[in-house]
């Protein structure tokens, strides 16, 4: 295009996919945009994790969400954005206290990574976690963590985030607690 600039690109792209026919949109989409693959992310659950619902569920709209993508569709991420980062996560919901990520969700996530290659990182619900699990993970790729307030507020951030670097936890670490209300 005649006068057109090539963008920097300051910061990164995430892209939360939540249905996986709209992969194929997405990915066009992406690629008109001419965005370099480094400063991509692709995020998608790929399991059912602990309270994820056993069923697809309906949106408001009464819009089928099918909310795991499948092998087949990680990799033709990968081969189209080879330098993108992949996040591989599991659906979840909320759980009593103690609830763990169970053996076969993190086999699951760790023969998915090895299936894609590439830059892998792993999303995971920071109640659920273990320093078992992470190191398990670890193996295949970075391992990130996230929190619902409304489930799990930790009362000190910073010594909560500490904990779980102390852990291995060595991607993104994204904690909030539960503002107090004033008064």
């Amino acid at each position: 295009m005649a006068g057109h600039r090539q963008r920097e690109w300051p910061c990164g792209l995430k892209l939360d996919i939540k249905q996986a026919a709209a992969l194929p949109k997405i990915l066009d989409c992406v690629k008109a945009h001419h965005i370099p693959d480094e400063f991509l992310i692709f995020n998608g659950d790929i399991t059912r994790g602990p309270g994820a619902p056993s069923k697809i569920s309906l949106t408001a709209g009464k819009i089928a969400m099918d909310m795991t993508m499948d092998v087949k569709d990680l990799q033709q991420i990968r081969r189209e954005f080879p330098n993108s980062l992949i996040s591989l996560g599991a659906c979840t919901g909320a759980q009593p206290a103690g609830s763990r990520y169970s053996h076969e969700q993190i086999e699951r996530l760790s023969h998915f990574a090895d299936q894609v290659g590439g830059p892998i990182s792993f999303r995971l619900r920071a109640e659920f976690v273990t320093p078992e699990i992470v190191q398990n993970l670890k193996e295949h790729g970075h391992v990130s963590i996230w929190n619902d307030p409304s489930s799990w507020s930790p009362a000190d951030l910073k010594a909560e985030e500490q904990r779980f670097r102390d852990m291995g936890v060595d991607g993104m670490i994204d904690l909030r607690s539960t503002p107090h209300p004033r008064g």
